[in-house]
């Protein structure tokens, strides 16, 4: 297999672990245990642990009680996420809204409710503190004078450097 066929083949096995769909363990497993490459065992190796946490995020994401009438499916499924108490589903959310540019009043509003509510919080690990780095960068794009007065705000009062840094940077 060439090298590009090889990376590509790896992160389709990568995206069957993110699916969140138990019907790709068999392959995955089967790919784990007999395939050719070190590479593409281990990344299906990898992909098996992130099939059992997407298990676990796509459930919680579906029994959230978020109301979004009138929004597109992308917006939706943004809303559900930052409402998840999975400092990894709310970082990937962050992720896509600041990636995707997307300026939805509501779910800015209720990104920077998560970074209200973070920012300050005691004893917050390097985990959350990256979710909250990428809140400030999800609100920031936004260039709106209110979320960039939070952004001022936090970077004024956070204790964590690294939130901190993003507050500055994208509060501007």
């Amino acid at each position: 297999m060439q090298k590009e066929q090889l990376n590509l083949a790896s992160y389709q096995i990568r995206s069957l672990g993110y699916s969140g769909n138990e019907k790709y363990r068999s392959v995955l497993t089967l790919v784990s245990n007999k395939a050719a490459s070190s590479k593409l065992k281990r990344h299906a190796r990898k992909a098996l642990i992130d099939l059992d946490q997407f298990i676990t995020w796509n459930k919680l994401i579906a029994d959230t009680k978020v109301v979004s009438e009138g929004k597109s499916a992308e917006v939706t499924s943004y809303m559900k996420m930052l409402t998840v108490d999975e400092f990894f589903v709310q970082k990937l959310a962050a992720r896509a809204i600041f990636h995707e540019q997307i300026l939805d009043q509501d779910l800015l509003d209720l990104a920077a409710e998560n970074l209200k509510y973070l920012y300050l919080k005691e004893g917050l690990d390097g985990e959350w503190q990256d979710t909250a780095s990428w809140l400030c960068k999800a609100i920031g794009q936004s260039g709106k004078p209110t979320y960039l007065d939070l952004l001022s705000t936090v970077a004024a009062d956070s204790p964590y450097r690294k939130i901190q840094k993003y507050a500055r940077k994208y509060g501007r």
